[in-house]
């Protein structure tokens, strides 16, 4: 199961590339427009989610934040998103991103210890970055 975001009105930095285009060329566009789609599988979607839920409390209704965790359609907006994304911009500018890497990382290790197996579900400062950039260039966005 994956998560597939959807800008609703990204901003477009160059022309999207015409139907017969090849996947070298789609995904070249894809990422020089950011805001126009962003994919994580379920196991990075639900920790990103978490991670953005717990820090965008006052950003995000409580509905926002229970049906971010299904791939339903559930629709956040411009201003949301963009407010997302200055508060994600900010905890990492501040290491508050890596900070949580590296509890979440040992909370991963110690359930491995106890349970004798780890979380399936990683957390990485890459993909809260990518989807700064989605969320700041994507108009609001369907998670899909």
């Amino acid at each position: 199961m994956g998560f597939d975001l959807q800008g609703i009105n990204p901003k477009l930095h160059s022309q999207e590339p015409d139907r017969d285009s090849d996947f070298h060329e789609y995904n070249s566009w894809l990422s020089e427009n950011p805001g126009v789609y962003f994919r994580n599988n379920v196991w990075y979607w639900r920790p990103l989610w978490r991670y953005v839920c717990e820090n965008c409390t006052d950003i995000l209704s409580e509905k926002d934040m229970n049906k971010g965790q299904w791939n339903n359609g559930e629709k956040i907006g411009k201003i949301k998103s963009i407010k997302i994304a200055r508060r994600l911009d900010k905890l990492l500018k501040k290491g508050e991103v890596h900070q949580y890497l590296m509890a979440y990382e040992t909370w991963r290790d110690n359930q491995e210890k106890d349970e004798g197996e780890r979380s399936p579900y990683p957390f990485d400062e890459d993909n809260v970055r990518n989807f700064s950039r989605f969320c700041r260039e994507s108009g609001g966005f369907y998670i899909c």
